[in-house]
């Protein structure tokens, strides 16, 4: 998709949820999370300013393997710890996770943002 369709499409949807996304939750397969899904995920993040890294929280969702040493035998891959990084070390297992407990760390994120919602880079969101 070419930078200007990305753009427009960014520029939508926070129209469409105006006055635009508090938090973002990013939802991702820990086992299949690579390099170039991380580029890709940046790209769009970054049409968002220099911060929306600070608006968000990643949620690995549980792994398709049955190994229970999951963790243990196959470590995140280096770009998986790189997004959690810019998150601020904000992140989840969606195995271990208690529904009030998603829900909380979003408000955290909410107010350490003092209710101030993402624009977007480029246009006039």
């Amino acid at each position: 998709m070419s930078e200007h369709k990305l753009t427009d499409f960014i520029e939508n949807c926070v129209r469409l949820c105006s006055p635009g996304p508090h938090v973002f939750l990013l939802v991702l397969q820990p086992e299949d999370f690579t390099e170039e899904h991380n580029l890709r995920l940046c790209r769009v993040l970054k049409l968002f300013g220099d911060r929306p890294f600070d608006h968000s929280l990643v949620l690995l969702s549980t792994p398709k393997t049955k190994a229970s040493h999951f963790m243990e035998k196959n470590k995140l891959h280096p770009s998986l710890k790189d997004l959690i990084k810019m998150c601020d070390y904000r992140f989840l297992w969606r195995k271990n996770l208690e529904h009030p407990q998603l829900f909380t760390c979003l408000v955290q994120i909410f107010k350490e943002n003092n209710g101030e919602h993402v624009r977007c880079k480029a246009g006039d969101c």
